[in-house]
């Protein structure tokens, strides 16, 4: 979707068409049906231009629920890529995708306790692993684990450093960071999904505002704040991902 192909106009309407445009209707009354769609109303409320794509109802009202690209590595990881390398790529996204993470179920009290614990636990010569991975037990949800991340960070410093120092490479990730991790992987997913169903508000309106584009790369889709920008401006400023 990054880069549509406009030629030839057919291409163009039959991607319209397959990102939920009814078949039954002609393109104006499809385009009609698009701009009565009251979701643009309630985020121009919001104010900020970056509202356009971000969900401020459905999945983020919910405890627990992520969007976006984060909602992605949840489902790799729920579809068994249990590893090192994927708990660390969620990590990260925890601080450059923000946006993306929902409210947390734990209070910031027991953050603080797990965040303790994972210090007791990891300071000095030795290491009590399993008490590092009853603490990511005790995680509820993806935006748990992000405060936690946040929370060790201003408290002791960088998570994954301090864990790649005592735990003995990917398989002990997996024994004590990874698969304690499952549940709340499982959280997020079921809670993003009630959401939004299958898909999430943002790809909604990602697919709304693309199916809005004219031959010339123009947004046409009155009171949404890109109407009579171009498609690549959107994409840039909304960071649209190739898989979404």
């Amino acid at each position: 979707m990054i880069q549509p192909k406009y030629n030839p106009e057919e291409a163009l309407q039959r991607a319209k068409l397959m990102m939920g445009y009814d078949t039954r209707k002609t393109l104006k009354e499809n385009k009609e049906t698009l701009e009565e769609q009251t979701w643009w109303k309630s985020m121009l409320a919001g104010g900020a231009t970056g509202a356009a794509v971000g969900a401020v109802a459905g999945p983020m009202a919910i405890p627990g629920a992520v969007v976006g690209a984060v909602l992605g590595l949840v489902f790799d990881f729920a579809g068994g890529d249990v590893s090192k390398t994927k708990v660390v790529e969620i990590i990260k996204a925890c601080s450059t995708n923000k946006k993306e993470i929902g409210k947390t179920i734990l209070s910031d009290d027991e953050l603080d306790e797990l965040s303790d614990k994972l210090y007791t636990s990891m300071k000095g010569t030795g290491t009590e692993e399993d008490d590092i991975k009853d603490v990511f037990t005790q995680i509820q949800s993806v935006p748990d684990l992000c405060a936690l991340v946040d929370n060790y960070k201003d408290n002791y410093g960088d998570l994954v450093e301090w864990l790649d120092g005592d735990l003995d490479g990917d398989e002990e990730w997996r024994d004590y960071v990874a698969l304690p991790l499952r549940k709340a992987i499982r959280n997020s997913k079921k809670a993003s999904e009630e959401g939004t169903g299958t898909t999430t508000i943002r790809q909604k309106n990602i697919n709304a505002v693309w199916c809005s584009v004219n031959l010339k790369h123009i947004i046409e889709l009155p009171e949404n704040p890109y109407n009579g920008k171009k498609w690549e401006e959107f994409i840039k400023i909304e960071k649209v991902t190739q898989e979404e």
